[in-house]
């Protein structure tokens, strides 16, 4: 009885924990931020007929001030990770421009398929070693052309733990797979471009403490762009999403609902002088959910406002701020609003910096138990968080296949919010939803 008391009050705060530590990463789809960027984790590769193929590791030392997220009495581990992937494309811009293709001769189909594996060590003890997998496919018929399809796959298993083992015994591995299908249409000149795609995702928690939250997801997206000056366009996107809560939601520490969402915006991106240009987009946002007798629903604006400095060909700045709407599943959902800073700069094409943070508040959907009661301490129903987070990152390449790296990550999350239960014996459990954690890392990569 204690330990499920203990699971429930882990589980809500696990999924902020988990969701901030993804921010934290400039690319989902592998462990390394540099895995995200082709142009960074590529070398020459393998040509093989009409394809190249691409091996590489990583070797990283690291070092976690706080594991699993708590307020107090944290637990830090120094941690090894080491990360293999294989990529196999076709023929990419190098290759094609040696061979002097003109836009008529592109293939039909280009595609990039990639897989990598992240073993991750900890030396703390209460923390059992483990291996995220990572694999990806992105497929294009007609590439270059006025109409053309494109279809992704990108599937992650992971396994960062946001809970004390204790608690839940090893309950945190996910296995998330995101399908994609894109109907890209352009006129003579990209005067007019657009996109409808649809999107299926599905997402699976291994641990038995955690089946509540499995959902499967069925999006609708859009696209449209008018550029009616040459460094000036008008935007608009929309998405309709459907969340499916597959499991009886009432199982879990939280309410949550199935729900249908839909965000729409417009907005304009141009260049204001050679070096400054600016983005505004304005919509709104909403979610339609089946229990509004103890949940309540989304029904704001969101909006973005960007500029963009670029004081040379290899350093960029962004300053700007954001509101937007996220299916949760604690609360259902969450509002975030947020300003954020992003810097990057390349020095002599070897040394590659780059800075990121943002600070902003989280404003959650009705925090309540399957029954309808209060979780937070205090017996507030709503919940607020103040988040702030700041990574600086460097990649010094040695040889065309050799690179060193470091990374160094702060993340904070300031709230009143106490997750709290009572064990079997009459206990009261308090587990407060605060946290703060440093990481940093220092490693070294091959790759070609």
């Amino acid at each position: 009885m204690f330990q499920q008391s203990r699971s429930l009050c882990c589980l809500s705060a696990a999924w902020f924990s988990a969701w901030a530590l993804c921010l934290l990463c400039t690319s989902s789809s592998y462990a390394q931020s540099w895995r995200g960027d082709v142009k960074h984790a590529e070398g020459p590769g393998f040509r093989l007929g009409d394809l190249e193929l691409h091996p590489g590791i990583g070797i990283e030392g690291g070092y976690d001030t706080n594991v699993f997220y708590e307020d107090e009495n944290e637990i830090d581990s120094f941690l090894l990770r080491v990360t293999p992937h294989l990529d196999l494309s076709t023929l990419g811009p190098q290759r094609l421009a040696e061979g002097k293709q003109s836009p008529d001769q592109l293939p039909i189909v280009a595609f990039r398929a990639g897989i990598q594996a992240s073993y991750m060590h900890f030396f703390e003890s209460s923390v059992r070693d483990d291996v995220g997998i990572g694999a990806d496919l992105d497929l294009t018929f007609n590439p270059g052309r006025p109409i053309s399809v494109n279809l992704s796959n990108v599937y992650n298993r992971t396994i960062r733990p946001f809970s004390q083992q204790g608690a839940i015994g090893r309950n945190y591995n996910r296995n998330r797979n995101d399908t994609n299908l894109t109907l890209n249409l352009a006129s003579k000149g990209d005067v007019l471009t657009g996109s409808l795609g649809y999107g299926f995702a599905i997402d699976i928690f291994e641990g038995d403490s955690f089946e509540f939250a499995n959902n499967l997801t069925h999006s609708v997206n859009g696209f449209a762009q008018w550029r009616f000056l040459p460094s000036t366009a008008l935007l608009y996107d929309a998405r309709f999403q459907y969340n499916d809560l597959y499991n009886d939601p009432t199982d879990g520490g939280a309410l949550v609902s199935d729900a249908f969402s839909v965000r729409s915006r417009i907005g304009l991106n141009g260049a204001i002088t050679p070096s400054l240009s600016a983005l505004g987009m304005i919509g709104y946002a909403g979610t339609f959910i089946q229990d509004t007798s103890l949940l309540n629903e989304y029904d704001d604006v969101v909006a973005q406002a960007e500029l963009r400095w670029k004081s040379s060909e290899t350093s960029q700045l962004r300053l700007g701020y954001e509101r937007d709407y996220f299916q949760a599943l604690v609360g259902n959902f969450y509002r975030r609003d947020r300003g954020y800073l992003r810097f990057q700069v390349l020095f002599e094409k070897v040394l590659l910096l780059a800075v990121e943070g943002w600070g902003g508040l989280l404003d959650y959907g009705r925090v309540i138990t399957p029954n309808g009661d209060a979780i937070d301490q205090s017996g507030d129903r709503s919940r607020e968080d103040i988040v702030v987070s700041a990574q600086f990152s460097a990649e010094y390449r040695v040889l065309d296949w050799l690179a060193f790296t470091g990374n160094f990550a702060y993340l904070q999350n300031f709230t009143d919010f106490e997750f709290t239960n009572t064990n079997g014996a009459g206990v009261t459990i308090v587990n407060p939803a605060e946290f703060m954690k440093l990481q940093a890392w220092l490693g070294v990569r091959a790759f070609y």
